[in-house]
């Protein structure tokens, strides 16, 4: 039997026995085990070494109170959210926005996703998210920290993504992003940012869905709504990276051209 793990709830803050949180959600099609390349494997041995996930992605990140807790307020609501996302994989291309319908609970998704996020931290996240844990710990409210933001797309092709903790600067325009999270699972690739106010943001720049308007609305309340999801393809573990096979290859044909 494995050793109990000990550490900093990323939540509330408090050193105790850790439990395993599902990012995304268990019952979100994230239950088996996944081989993924990841940014810091392929800097730290510059290889295509694909880290195993035996239990599906996720850390050993929060007390067994609040993951037991925060599963039961955002988990279902959230796991809802994807099966109905599923019912429309078929139709969607890469490249492609479709506008379609949806009856959610926007609230609950949102604090789901933001929770997926701050589970990916380091253990001194509670210092620097306090502001956002006591928004999540209230299930009822509605103080989003005007930093936060959350970006969605559909997942159409490439591998599956698991990040935070960078930065990504885009040295040909004035844009950045500081990636707390992304995470691409079908059907969804997610991507939290927190607000650099000098540089535009490189997820909007990729054309990603900013779903952080969700906050309006009020716990557990159903809601009806079309929305306007972009498709994105994702080849490479880096973060804001979805670049198509097209896409290389005429990148690749325009340098050798300024190398003739």
């Amino acid at each position: 039997m494995a050793s109990p793990i000990f550490g900093i709830c990323r939540l509330c803050g408090s050193y105790d026995k850790l439990s395993f949180e599902h990012i995304p959600p268990k019952k979100a099609f994230n239950n088996k085990q996944i081989l993924l390349r990841t940014v810091q494997k392929l800097i730290a041995e510059k290889t295509n070494y694909r880290e195993p996930f035996n239990k599906g992605l996720g850390r050993y990140s929060l007390c067994e109170r609040c993951n037991n807790l925060t599963g039961t307020w955002y988990g279902s609501a959230f796991v809802n959210f994807i099966e109905q996302g599923l019912g429309y994989y078929e139709s969607v291309n890469s490249n492609k926005i479709l506008t379609l319908p949806y009856y959610i609970r926007p609230l609950n998704v949102l604090k789901q996703i933001l929770m997926m996020m701050l589970a990916m931290q380091p253990e001194n996240a509670p210092t620097f998210h306090f502001e956002l844990r006591k928004y999540l710990l209230n299930r009822n409210s509605l103080q989003l920290p005007s930093e936060y933001k959350v970006y969605l797309y559909y997942f159409t092709e490439g591998q599956l993504r698991f990040e935070s903790g960078t930065s990504i600067l885009d040295i040909h325009k004035p844009a950045s992003s500081l990636v707390l999270a992304e995470v691409t699972i079908p059907p969804f690739g997610y991507f939290v940012t927190s607000v650099d106010k000098s540089r535009k943001s490189l997820a909007e720049e990729n054309g990603l869905f900013d779903i952080t308007w969700f906050n309006q609305y009020q716990y557990n309340v159903w809601t009806r709504f079309h929305l306007k999801i972009p498709s994105k393809e994702t080849h490479f573990p880096t973060p804001l990276d979805y670049r198509t096979f097209e896409d290389m290859s005429k990148e690749s044909e325009e340098l050798n051209n300024e190398n003739i």
